[in-house]
């Protein structure tokens, strides 16, 4: 449904741009690359060209059929997620390495975070023992990921347990 109706608007000469784009590479590059081939088939069967922003869109339709919910609920992730990286420049004032084994693991959980959130789900047991060691330990971190569920609790109303500021800490401390 979605390809037929950008081929439409494509012929329309509505051409969309996709404010998420940087974004969906970053957090989704799997499904981003299987949104570039399918403008490619487009291209190649069809001879249209679509811009790069359609395979953002496509992309996100990918996301939506792994998580099984609506597609509103993956750019809510999406703008979590975004928020999430963009407290932490803001605290370490640099950007994370995106090329690190570690950079992947953080978006990774933090894609789960955010899905947590927006299926208004709790993560478990609470660790408060181990919370005080990585407190202590890593307490910038621990600031960062702080200002984060503070974040989510004043755009989401989520309250983030102890386990989250702990998962949490632990992968701004790594990146």
């Amino acid at each position: 449904d979605h390809i037929n109706f950008a081929i439409e608007r494509i012929g329309q000469g509505i051409k969309p741009e996709n404010a998420l784009l940087w974004e969906i590479k970053q957090f989704y590059p799997q499904e981003f690359r299987l949104g570039q081939y399918a403008v490619e088939l487009i291209k190649e069967r069809l001879g249209m060209d679509m811009p790069e922003d359609e395979a953002g869109f496509i992309a996100m339709h990918f996301v939506n059929a792994q998580i099984g919910g609506e597609i509103r609920e993956v750019y809510d992730m999406t703008y979590l997620m975004q928020a999430a990286l963009r407290i932490v420049r803001e605290v370490y004032g640099a950007e994370p390495d995106s090329s690190t084994i570690e950079y992947y693991r953080f978006i990774t959980h933090l894609k789960f975070f955010a899905r947590r959130i927006v299926g208004s789900q709790k993560y478990g047991d609470e660790d408060t023992d181990l919370l005080e060691v990585v407190r202590f330990k890593y307490p910038r971190a621990f600031a960062c990921a702080e200002k984060i569920c503070s974040y989510v609790l004043t755009e989401k109303g989520f309250r983030a347990g102890d386990n989250e500021l702990l998962y949490l800490t632990i992968h701004i401390a790594r990146v």
